[in-house]
């Protein structure tokens, strides 16, 4: 009895005391309980690991709609060619701009000489009446 475990010493120490029908009833509702927690921890497991999949698909499903709307997204967007073409065009207008700044100016002094020429006019022909 020296290597028996404690379970076994308890199950030999009953096999001596008790009747052989209550030692195999006994076993049998030990065999019944350790059957009944074994499916327990199974189906727990199972749920367990149904719950995981399931969810894990779902997360991928939901990542795989977010990556397809990034790549439309960007695919909108302009390139490096269409920016350096506004950037062209940009430049253009701010040219054209200066151009017009200028021919602005001159007609300026030009409205300036005609509005002293006219106010001339308007007095020589005050005076003169």
């Amino acid at each position: 009895m020296r290597g028996l475990n404690a379970q076994s010493k308890r199950h030999h120490h009953l096999c001596r005391t008790l009747p052989a029908e209550v030692v195999d009833a006994v076993t049998v509702a030990e065999i019944i309980d350790l059957a009944f927690k074994a499916l327990t921890l199974s189906l727990s497991v199972g749920a367990l690991l149904i719950a995981f999949f399931r969810t894990r698909g779902d997360r991928m499903d939901r990542h795989e709609v977010r990556l397809q709307r990034l790549e439309q997204t960007v695919q909108g967007l302009p390139g490096k060619e269409d920016l350096h073409t506004l950037q062209l065009e940009a430049v253009k207008q701010t040219g054209a701009l200066s151009e017009m700044r200028a021919v602005m100016a001159g007609n300026a002094k030009i409205m300036e000489r005609l509005e002293i020429i006219v106010t001339r006019h308007e007095q020589h022909l005050l005076e003169n009446r």
